[in-house]
């Protein structure tokens, strides 16, 4: 059954689709180097 979750804050979504992917502390992530501020921030909160 197919399903869809809403979220405000690009920084939130971005944290699910690390977590649904099953990236944890210890993983590495690696993220462009020009981009914005919350694409880093969402591998930084575990």
């Amino acid at each position: 059954m197919p399903f869809a979750v809403r979220l405000s804050i690009e920084t939130a979504a971005l944290y699910l689709a690390l977590v649904i992917l099953g990236i944890g502390p210890g993983d590495e992530v690696l993220v462009p180097s020009l981009s914005f501020v919350p694409t880093a921030n969402a591998a930084l909160y575990d």
